[in-house]
């Protein structure tokens, strides 16, 4: 199994939790916790891994596999970062936000127009 330690390490820490958190929430140990951290286990009970997917808001393969390529890897992890803080922020806020992430969106008509030209290329 790939060492899956550091896709743990960054997701448990992008939900704000710290390691005694998480293992309460998966109902493990701390210590097992941060033998999964390390690398200094190898294996990962089936239970423990859909507990840890639960809890970091992920996949059980991402959690194994992880992403394709950087850039992948960096989309999925500021995508946890950006629910963390959208979890954190109080309702007007998260309004707000939403209301300012659609104004960046591109409208249908430009996003057809888009798909249209790369489609061409």
């Amino acid at each position: 199994m790939e060492n899956i330690g550091p896709r743990v390490r960054a997701l448990r820490i992008s939900k704000r939790l710290n390691q005694q958190e998480l293992a309460d929430r998966c109902g493990i140990s701390q210590p097992a916790i941060n033998k999964i951290e390390t690398g200094k286990t190898k294996t990962v009970k089936g239970y423990v891994l859909e507990a840890l997917s639960r809890e970091l808001s992920t996949t059980t393969t991402y959690i194994l596999k992880g992403s394709e390529n950087a850039d992948s890897l960096e989309h999925d992890m500021m995508l946890a970062e950006m629910a963390a803080i959208f979890r954190d922020l109080p309702l007007s806020d998260k309004e707000t936000l939403l209301r300012m992430a659609r104004g960046i969106l591109p409208t249908s008509k430009e996003k057809r127009f888009t798909d249209n030209k790369q489609l061409h290329n």
